[in-house]
Order: C-alpha cells, then structure tokens, then sequence
C-alpha cells in the first residue's frame, strides 16, 4: 500500500518533488556495427517499442529499489524508487531537478538487457520455426 502511495503522488506530482523521490534516466541506443557489416540498418533501433518492465532490484549496499524500464523510438527509459545514491544520479543520462536539458547517453543496444533478452527469445523462435514473422 505504501509503494502504491508513493507511485501515485510521483505520477502526479512536480518534476522537482517527482525527482526527490526517484531517478529517471535516458538513453539513446545505437549499433557498434556498420549497417554492411551484419549492423542494423540505419533507424532500425528508432522502430523497437517493448512494453513497460517493472521489477525490484537491488543497488549498491544491499538498498533495495522499484524499477521501471521501457524502450521505444531508439531510446531506453529507467525509473528507479526511491531514488539511487548521488554518484549514479550524476551520470550523463539522468534527469535533473534544475536542468532543463538532458544528454541521452550512448547505450549499446545489446548492453540493454530487456531488449536483448527480448532479441534472443524471438531468434530461439524463428530457429525453432516457432515465428510467424
């Protein structure tokens, strides 16, 4: 009830009391590899939508937090409550209370879990003849 509280004021809140609670950050993907060289074309990654992943996890010294992940139109989007410690909020990447801009990060696409869990499980299918696509 407590976490469904806290969701609920975060939701509709300001973005200055928004990002008191949590951390919100962004990056944009990208392929290491030329599109001639097996990479994907260019704006391939700008067409994966996955759905929203919630889960609970845990950060540096045993702090436990609720994430959210999503990827769509080429970037990767994390929310994590209650909010991370300082040194990870101060990444490229992370909203700011105070800033009006935010940098996207680079992010390899295979370094994004989901979307790469995501990607094997649907090549495991086609392998398989499992996929209709």
């Amino acid at each position: 009830m407590v976490d469904k509280k806290i969701l609920l004021g975060i939701l509709k809140g300001e973005r200055a009391e928004v990002l008191a609670k949590c951390s919100c950050s962004i990056s944009r993907l990208y392929d290491k590899l030329p599109e001639g060289s097996g990479g994907f074309p260019k704006g391939a990654l700008s067409q994966v939508i996955l759905p929203v992943n919630a889960y609970r996890s845990q950060g540096a010294a045993g702090k436990q937090y609720f994430a959210f992940d999503v990827v769509m139109q080429g970037f990767y989007c994390f929310i994590a409550i209650p909010r991370l410690p300082f040194s990870q909020r101060t990444k490229h990447g992370f909203l700011r209370p105070l800033k009006h801009r935010v940098r996207a990060a680079p992010l390899y696409f295979l370094d994004c879990k989901p979307l790469a869990d995501s990607m094997v499980f649907g090549l495991r299918k086609h392998l398989e003849r499992k996929s209709t696509i």
